[in-house]
């Protein structure tokens, strides 16, 4: 079998502190040469969309925030005609 407990490691987890702390020259060198057993993706990846998937990294840890008031615009049912 191919899949199973302890046959491939672990991914890494894009939200963990390490990860939040590494610069973006390190994210786009660890794109581009590999890192332990990820291989090089430089002849596969434009280095433009390893710039595009470091700015993806960066949106997953920090998600936008929606305004209180936008929040309840959204929740609030529309009205239809007439008087309330």
């Amino acid at each position: 079998p191919v899949i199973g407990v302890g046959r491939f490691p672990t991914p890494a987890n894009l939200l963990a502190d390490h990860t939040r702390k590494m610069t973006d020259g390190a994210l786009f060198n660890v794109l581009t040469m590999g890192q332990g057993l990820m291989p090089t993706y430089a002849l596969q990846v434009l280095a433009e969309d390893r710039w595009k998937v470091i700015h993806y990294i960066h949106h997953l840890q920090n998600p936008p925030v929606k305004e209180p008031a936008a929040e309840a615009a959204d929740a609030a049912p529309e009205k239809q005609g007439g008087t309330p």
